[in-house]
């Protein structure tokens, strides 16, 4: 794995298990004192970093896309290059548009497959996180591009994607990091309430505390719990007070594996109030994993009714959908529910099913295996559509005159 830097960041407690962080090289190239760093091995030919560094050089030189590269990006080529030919890569495959096509000249001069997977569009405060000519240019070359549901797809599409160069492979979840533990029905005892997200403006949060505020003018003894952190914290700390929940809605604050599991198995019901974007102006919903980890737990779920969310609910037997930025739609869901306690167990066994059977870790690892290895067999053109791969990522024609 290749990233921009290791100050500063964080890893979930399964990256240090796996031992990931050792297998991960960082190359920070963001400004020219960073490349100038990273060509510092052409310096020392007879060292085994300086050997690597010419390998990718002679790479590089004997391309005929070296000449269509500004003299920067040539430059961080020749650090990403003297990296990546260390050892025999099969392809490349990048997490966000901008890294895919930062490392765009790395795959056509090793002549390999560059895959990339889409999370959803930027907001606009951030900018757009690749336009113009350059995202131009990585549809037109880039091998294909993973999204995890038909809603991030239209988005990829719409800047500007070739739908034939899209695949749907949603999120996978461990199950084992998430054990079925079913909480009955609380009758006349604590009901407990369960979100899991980051504390912004997309997810809703105050449409949820409304709603909890309602419900407990019939359940008194409702809890509602908040796991995340993030910018609108202070805002929702606001809001609690100003609804008089203080004694019932608690923030969490971010936890561990262990803390998030053992909030899942002791929540009844779960909950992502997020909001549809019409501006721009933050991240819209692509899937919702914690939905996943809810359903898994065997927490009963109810999430809002936009982005890729009702594509990863069976609604009505396996979860259920709620229109958008409603509290009293979102209350009287939840109402429901509690007075149908008769079903709890055929809804929590439902969405552990639909875990298991669309989103299970195994099934996902599998079918991008898969790709994977549909992609590497490109590398060697045997006509069709091994051609048409290789030809994208050499930026040609393919053999029916297709780019």
């Amino acid at each position: 794995m290749v990233a921009d830097r290791a100050q500063g960041k964080t890893y979930p407690e399964r990256f240090e298990a796996l031992g990931l962080q050792e297998r991960t090289r960082y190359m920070p190239l963001g400004s020219p004192r960073d490349i100038l760093r990273g060509l510092c091995p052409y310096l020392l030919p007879f060292t085994r970093s300086g050997r690597h560094a010419y390998k990718g050089l002679v790479r590089i030189l004997s391309s005929p896309h070296l000449r269509t590269l500004s003299f920067r990006r040539r430059m961080k080529a020749l650090v990403q290059s003297r990296l990546l030919v260390e050892d025999s890569f099969d392809l490349l495959h990048a997490h966000y548009l901008i890294g895919a096509y930062e490392f765009l000249p790395v795959a056509r001069f090793l002549n390999i497959p560059l895959l990339t997977t889409f999370h959803g569009l930027p907001v606009k405060e951030t900018g757009p996180e690749l336009g113009g000519e350059k995202a131009a240019e990585l549809f037109h070359a880039g091998s294909l591009f993973l999204i995890n549901t038909r809603f991030a797809q239209r988005q990829l599409i719409g800047l500007g994607c070739p739908e034939e160069k899209t695949r749907i492979l949603p999120q996978g979840l461990r199950l084992v990091d998430f054990p079925y533990c079913p909480r009955p029905h609380p009758k006349e005892g604590p009901i407990i309430l369960l979100t899991v997200a980051r504390l912004s403006h997309e997810k809703g949060h105050r449409f949820a505390i409304e709603a909890v505020k309602k419900l407990r003018q019939r359940w008194p003894q409702l809890e509602y719990r908040l796991v995340g952190t993030g910018p609108e914290k202070a805002e929702i700390e606001r809001l609690i007070l100003e609804s008089g929940l203080k004694d019932c809605v608690h923030l969490r604050g971010e936890l561990t594996d262990e803390g998030l599991r053992k909030e899942y198995e002791g929540a009844h019901i779960f909950i992502l109030p997020s909001i549809h974007d019409r501006s721009g102006s933050f991240h819209t919903e692509t899937q919702g994993v914690v939905i996943q980890e809810a359903q898994a737990s065997g927490v009963i779920t109810v999430a809002s009714r936009t982005g890729g969310i009702p594509e990863c609910m069976d609604d009505g037997k396996a979860g259920f959908l709620v229109q958008p930025e409603s509290s009293a739609e979102l209350a009287d869901k939840i109402t429901w529910l509690l007075d149908h306690p008769n079903q709890w167990e055929a809804w929590q066994r439902a969405g552990r099913a639909w875990v298991e059977n669309h989103y299970a870790m195994e099934k996902i690892g599998k079918c991008l295996w898969d790709i994977y290895q549909e992609l590497s067999r490109a590398k060697s053109p045997r006509g069709g559509r091994d051609n048409l791969l290789r030809a994208n990522l050499d930026g040609t024609t393919g053999p029916e005159g297709s780019g």
